[in-house]
């Protein structure tokens, strides 16, 4: 009896787009939900492995030679340092290529490293030079720009 008096056809059908309207926005709800858990879980997995990437990067960083205490030159520290940045690139490119484009960029910086002092050796200073320093910059730059792109996942991925 909502509109002329007697509950007729019209009236049943607007039952039904009411009910069809409330069934329609239940479901945007659950599928949201379900979307978010899943783009939550998806950032969760690719924060770890961006994590481990970025715990071998420091871990160069931490290990890097000092060439005036050492026989032969770091050739070794050079290409751990060649690779981890190649595998670190293609593993962010595989998720998202803006990602991967941050990871490279070398910015414009006041970095020029002469001197280094690693926190896990005490008193430990020590000159970078020649093509370790190069080597050495462009580590340490893309470890910060790692460690950015892990601050705002959602922005990147």
């Amino acid at each position: 009896m909502l509109i002329s008096g007697e509950y007729g056809p019209f009236d049943r059908a607007l039952e039904i787009g009411v009910f069809g309207l409330i069934l329609y926005e239940v479901w945007i709800g659950i599928k949201s939900r379900w979307a978010d858990r899943k783009r939550k879980k998806h950032l969760g997995q690719i924060r770890v492995v961006l994590s481990q990437a970025l715990g071998r990067g420091d871990q160069l960083r931490q290990n890097a030679p000092d060439v005036q205490m050492e026989a032969d030159y770091p050739w070794s520290w050079l290409k751990g340092v060649d690779l981890w940045s190649e595998k670190t690139a293609n593993l962010i490119s595989e998720y998202s290529t803006d990602a991967a484009s941050a990871f490279t960029l070398i910015k414009q910086s006041n970095l020029f490293i002469n001197s280094v002092e690693l926190p896990n050796s005490v008193g430990r200073v020590f000159r970078v030079e020649s093509g370790i320093r190069e080597s050495y910059q462009r580590l340490v730059m893309q470890l910060s720009n790692l460690a950015e792109i892990m601050q705002k996942m959602e922005v990147y991925f």
